[in-house]
């Protein structure tokens, strides 16, 4: 790992806490996220389509910064980028 590289991860875990438990949260509530996603389309009998895929990722992005604020109300770029996640995801979930 670079220097430039672990400054990085250093200033990450400085704002937004340690790793472990910010990605162990995020990636169960992605897992839940896409084993929902899943089994709905299972239940149809298909594979989730593309604009699923694209939907949910947005949404997964959206709790990425739904951790952060909770590991630090105050910072406003949390806020800003999840608003935008959720317009994202509105627009490909509508085909736009």
């Amino acid at each position: 790992m670079s220097e430039k590289d672990q400054c990085v991860l250093k200033e990450r875990g400085e704002k937004y806490g340690p790793i472990e438990p910010m990605w162990t949260t995020i990636g169960v509530k992605q897992w839940a996220n896409f084993s929902f996603l899943w089994q709905k389309c299972c239940d149809q009998g298909r594979e989730p389509t593309s604009q699923e895929l694209a939907h949910l990722a947005a949404m997964n992005m959206q709790d990425v910064k739904v951790v952060r604020s909770i590991q630090d109300p105050t910072y406003d770029d949390n806020y800003v980028d999840g608003r935008n996640y959720w317009t994202i995801g509105e627009r490909v979930g509508s085909g736009d």
